[in-house]
């Protein structure tokens, strides 16, 4: 099955559903045709009003903000416009989820080009957080893009003191970005250095909270009504 990244949500013949919210804190993603063009659109508007209204605007607001500062970055599809406070537009990248198979093949090159993708958002002051294979996208012509930054952050511009917990975290998100990629690394069948192995255990305990999140947490939230 193709996967694509943003576009236009309002003409209910030129969209096409490609995931609907499987929670409140998620946005329904739609391919558009409209104009000839295909683009993607994540939109928020179904949410409950509430969420739409606060949260929505900020998790969007967020995600369109780290997208913009990525801009030009190979592997990462282009931001191309807001919607409305609800929902934005992006590049449509045809392609297929990538394997484990496929990451490990050829010697890692698709591992070690998913390394310089990360290494690319992190000197733009971005980290992904939400590194996995459903989260990325490998086009025939064996390229790979990352997926969904909905739980993307972006240092703060600031070096003012009060700034200086968002500058720990984002140091500390970069750790956990570079874990996740020693992970994959490693059920690729590669063998990990010393210091892959020590950087995935100093970052246990942010893992073991993700999984709590999405594990327990978000189930919880997922039956929650949306309109």
């Amino acid at each position: 099955m193709n996967r694509a990244q943003a576009g236009g949500a309002d003409n209910g013949e030129a969209r096409q559903i490609l995931r609907r919210a499987p929670s409140p804190l998620k946005a329904d993603i739609y391919l558009d045709t409209q104009g000839g063009t295909p683009t993607v659109v994540k939109d928020f508007s179904r949410a409950p009003r509430w969420l739409r209204h606060i949260l929505g605007r900020l998790l969007l607001g967020r995600e369109a903000r780290c997208l913009q500062t990525l801009a030009g970055i190979e592997g990462v599809p282009a931001f191309l416009e807001r919607i409305g406070p609800h929902a934005y537009r992006m590049e449509f990248v045809p392609g297929d989820l990538p394997s484990l198979a496929a990451l490990g093949a050829d010697g890692g090159r698709l591992l070690a080009q998913l390394a310089q993708r990360v290494a690319a958002l992190h000197q733009r002051g971005v980290t992904h957080n939400d590194l996995r294979l459903k989260n990325m996208l490998l086009t025939p012509q064996n390229q790979l893009y990352l997926l969904d930054f909905g739980a993307a952050m972006h240092r703060p511009a600031s070096r003012a003191f009060w700034t200086l917990p968002g500058h720990w975290l984002f140091a500390y998100l970069r750790r956990t970005d570079c874990a996740k990629l020693a992970r994959l690394k490693h059920r690729c069948g590669g063998d990990l250095s010393a210091t892959e192995r020590e950087l995935i255990q100093r970052t246990r305990w942010a893992r073991c909270a993700t999984q709590l999140w999405k594990r327990r947490i978000l189930p919880l939230l997922s039956h929650r009504k949306r309109r």
